[in-house]
C-alpha cells in the first residue's frame, strides 16, 4: 500500500511540476514586453504584463484556449501588429517557452524567457 501512495504522491508532483512550467513571467524579447501566464478560472492566459510599447494594451490577453497535449500546449496567440488570433503550440523548455505560431501554411518560431522575480 505504501507503495501505491508514494507512486501516486510522485505523479501528482510531477504533474504539478510541469503545470507550473508554463506558469510565470515570460519576455517575449520584443519592446521588453513581459507576459504573465497564469490559470484563471481553470483555464491558462496569457496576459501582457508590462510593455515598451506605448500601443500595447496592459492586461490585454494574447494566449488563450491553452490544452496540454503530451509535452506541449496547444492554443490561440493574439498577434497585436496584425489584430490577429492564430495557432499556437507551446513547448516549456526548462527557463523558456519554444513557441511555434502558425498561419495557414507558414509557420514563425519564436522563444520567450522566463522572467525572474
Amino acid at each position: 500500500m505504501k507503495i501505491i501512495a508514494a507512486a501516486f504522491l510522485f505523479f501528482i508532483g510531477v504533474n504539478y511540476m510541469y503545470v507550473q512550467s508554463i506558469s510565470g513571467f515570460w519576455n517575449t524579447g520584443k519592446e521588453n514586453t513581459i507576459i504573465e501566464i497564469s490559470k484563471e478560472n481553470g483555464e491558462f492566459l496569457g496576459k501582457i504584463k508590462s510593455s515598451d510599447n506605448e500601443k500595447v494594451t496592459i492586461g490585454k490577453v494574447i494566449l488563450k484556449d491553452l490544452i496540454k497535449q503530451n509535452d506541449k500546449w496547444i492554443g490561440k496567440l493574439f498577434a497585436v501588429k496584425r489584430q490577429k488570433w492564430y495557432d499556437v503550440e507551446i513547448t516549456p523548455n526548462e527557463t523558456k517557452l519554444d513557441l511555434t505560431v502558425s498561419a495557414g501554411f507558414f509557420e514563425k518560431e519564436v522563444q520567450w524567457s522566463k522572467v525572474k522575480n
